[in-house]
């Protein structure tokens, strides 16, 4: 009976909804077919791309710590209602190496657009 009612509790005091994702650092291009960002989710970093149609199939993100060289990964574009994307959680793909600035690039042969970083305390 005490479960039941911890589950109860737990229940009525869980959000509806996830919290709204807050930009950290953002870029878009000037035709606005290709977005991508450092975003807040829920206390957690996420490094996110959106494009209008599937221009690529995968891109990479590289992520530069502090004081240590760029760590890059691939990951595959997918169909998000009628645009492409993917969102990459930062911790469970790159590692970190204590606090300070960290340097994120969304790449193909080069990058996509200027780096978006954000700040580890």
């Amino acid at each position: 009976m005490a479960l039941l009612a911890l589950l109860v509790v737990l229940a009525v005091s869980a959000p509806a909804h996830p919290a709204e994702p807050k930009p950290v650092q953002t870029y878009c291009s000037r035709t606005g077919d290709l977005c991508y960002g450092v975003l807040r989710k829920d206390g957690a970093i996420f490094f996110d791309i959106r494009t209008a149609a599937k221009y690529f199939p995968r891109y990479h993100v590289c992520v530069k710590p502090p004081n240590v060289r760029a760590t890059c990964r691939s990951f595959p574009l997918r169909r998000r209602d009628k645009s492409y994307g993917s969102s990459v959680r930062w911790y469970r793909n790159f590692p970190n190496r204590g606090p300070g600035r960290y340097v994120v690039t969304w790449r193909l042969q080069q990058p996509l657009g200027p780096p978006r970083s954000f700040v580890l305390r």
